[in-house]
């Protein structure tokens, strides 16, 4: 993982009302065990476990999820999808169904 730029690495350790919004701020270990967690449910559970990334928006948390064993990523605009498969999170979901028929019309439309 990168070394956060000098001017973030000065806030390490500081209250988050120093920090800068919108920021997003993480517990690295909380994040983890949290992930090992979720995993494990849906192992258990035989549930292919594939988060909605509306809350991180991260290309980087995305392939966290996907290497803690989530089988891809939800995203709510075609827009994040783009952005998701293009930082090489090819599982991607769209989740409106709206979007989803909009792009199979197109599709037949092209195939016909």
């Amino acid at each position: 993982m990168k070394k956060p730029a000098a001017h973030l690495s000065q806030l390490v350790g500081k209250s988050v009302h120093d920090i800068d919004t919108p920021a997003l701020v993480i517990d690295l270990d909380a994040m983890k065990r949290n992930l090992g967690r979720m995993a494990e449910f849906a192992k258990k559970h035989q549930v292919r476990w594939r988060p909605h990334a509306k809350l991180h928006k991260s290309i980087l948390l995305a392939k966290m999820q996907l290497k803690a064993g989530a089988v891809g990523v939800c995203v709510q605009k075609t827009s994040e999808a783009e952005i998701m498969v293009a930082g090489g999170v090819l599982a991607s979901w769209v989740l409106i169904p709206a979007i989803i028929l909009f792009v199979l019309g197109l599709l037949i439309a092209m195939v016909f």
